[in-house]
This record gives C-alpha cells, sequence and structure tokens, in this order.
C-alpha cells in the first residue's frame, strides 16, 4: 500500500499516478483534524486533497463525521453520493446513503444482500421504521439549528484548548490545527508532552480516546504523521470532542482532571 506524503500543513498528496488502480482515494469528510474543504475537489483531484473518496469516475463523501458539525449540502459538494450515521448527530444508531438520481445507471447502486422487495430492492427486509423516523428528525434538528449548534461546538473547543495551553504552558502540542486548514468545530486533538504518559487510564471523569473507534490503536494515528506531528508527540495524541450541552463548567472541571492525572503518573514515575 501506497503511504501518503506530507504535501502543506493540513494536507495529504498522493500521486494518482504511482497508485496503478482505477480507485483514487478514500478518505472521510473533515476526519481527525487535518482535512481540506470538500468543495475543492474540483481543482484539488490531481493533488487529492485529504476529504474526498472519488471511485472510478463518482465523487462518494463520508459525512459521518461532519453532519450535525457544520452544513452539508449536497448540491454545494456536487456528489454523486453521501453518507449518513445516525448517532453522530444525536439521531439513532441507523444510517443512510444519498445518491444523485437513484435509479440512474449513470450513478449506480448495488445491493449489498437480496431477498426481499423492500427499499426499492435496495435492501431486503422490513425497514426499522421507528428509527429510520428517528433519524429523520435528528436531520431536521440540524437543518433547522446547525448554526447555532455550530458556533457553540467552536466557542466550546477554542475554550478546551485556551484552557489546556494555561494549564500545560509549552508542554501541550495541538494537532493538526493550522491557519491553512478548516477544522469541524467540536473536536481537539492534543498531544500532552511526556515520555509514555498514559494519561487517560489515571482521569477519574474525562472519558476521551487516543484515536479513531474503527483503526488500531496500537500505533500512532498514520493521518497525524503524515501532516507533520513527531511520533513521540502522535503516540501520546488525546482526540477530545464537546458537545451540544457541553459548558465551560465542564471543560474547567476536565481540565482539573488532567492536571491530577498528570502529576498522579509523574509522581509515581519518580517515586520509582
Amino acid at each position: 500500500m501506497m503511504q501518503p506524503r506530507l504535501c502543506s500543513p493540513g494536507k495529504i498528496e498522493v500521486d494518482v499516478e504511482d497508485l496503478g488502480v482505477d480507485y483514487l482515494t478514500v478518505v472521510g469528510h473533515k476526519v481527525n483534524d487535518a482535512a481540506q474543504a470538500i468543495g475543492k475537489i474540483e481543482v484539488d483531484v490531481e493533488d487529492l486533497g485529504v476529504d474526498y473518496l472519488t471511485v472510478v469516475g463518482h465523487k462518494v463523501n463520508d459525512a459521518a463525521q461532519a453532519i450535525g458539525k457544520i452544513e452539508v449540502d449536497v448540491e454545494d459538494l456536487g456528489v454523486d453520493y453521501l453518507t449518513v450515521v445516525g448517532h453522530k448527530f444525536y439521531g439513532p444508531r441507523i444510517g443512510a446513503i444519498y445518491v444523485r438520481n437513484l435509479g440512474d445507471k449513470d450513478v449506480p447502486l448495488y445491493p449489498m444482500l437480496y431477498g426481499g422487495g423492500q427499499e426499492r430492492n435496495y435492501r431486503p427486509g422490513t425497514e426499522n421504521t421507528v428509527m429510520i423516523s428517528g433519524l429523520g428528525k435528528a436531520a431536521e434538528l440540524v437543518v433547522k439549528n446547525i448554526i447555532c449548534y455550530k458556533n457553540h461546538l467552536s466557542s466550546i473547543r477554542d475554550y478546551l484548548e485556551i484552557k489546556l495551553q494555561e494549564a500545560f504552558k509549552d508542554r501541550i502540542h495541538l494537532n493538526g490545527k493550522f491557519t491553512t486548514s478548516e477544522r469541524l468545530p467540536n473536536t481537539c486533538n492534543v498531544s500532552i508532552l511526556s515520555d509514555k504518559l498514559q494519561v487517560l487510564s489515571n482521569c477519574r471523569i474525562l472519558q476521551a480516546s487516543i484515536g479513531a473507534a474503527c483503526h488500531s490503536q496500537n500505533r500512532p494515528s498514520p493521518i497525524l504523521l503524515a501532516i507533520g506531528v513527531p511520533e513521540s508527540v502522535a503516540r501520546n495524541a488525546l482526540r477530545l470532542s464537546v458537545g451540544r450541552e457541553t459548558t465551560k463548567d465542564d471543560i474547567d472541571c476536565v481540565i482539573q482532571d488532567l492536571i491530577q492525572a498528570v502529576n498522579q503518573l509523574e509522581n509515581h514515575t519518580t517515586e520509582t
């Protein structure tokens, strides 16, 4: 498998000719704080910015991480396919796919399973009406309130980063925060600089992750490495997310929790 290379802060470059395949690239929409604006696919396709999945001439966008945090409009994006995941925006754990001109042979959609004729023969089995309805309502709320949601998330995330820098000074490293890159408003990827510092194991109230749940956790993020984050820093990365109901008081509690966790770990290391 070909490795991506750093092109500029926040952007990964891959040479299509080097791939030698019909598939160009597979990446999500604004994932891991390292993505460019998806609307640039027409001008960036030769460089393959990190936001796109282009399959044999079709534009496919995995919008799981974007919906509910930023505006997502299939017309503005110009995509042929777009995937939706309900639990990412406070809906039920059910998914959906948008297909431009469903049924058009130029934009094909093939079933993974065959059997019943439900959902126009694309997915056999009785429809989960309750969860479908819940997904629709959650999407309706997003369309109605997205500006409010985005502004709140961005404000709280920025407050989190300010408090982290105040608490840990030059020992904090914000990964993927570049002036040339857009970020999702709800996430902060950060490293507390220290040798083998497993902070989360000593946190009392903070619940967070060291990376994406769908990727292996026994190695540093390849996205962080590709955008120039040193491996020693990437190995200590924490992915912190805020939500619609997160408050500044919540952030203050988390900062104190991180401080006590780091102090406890460092005191234990000194004693041993």
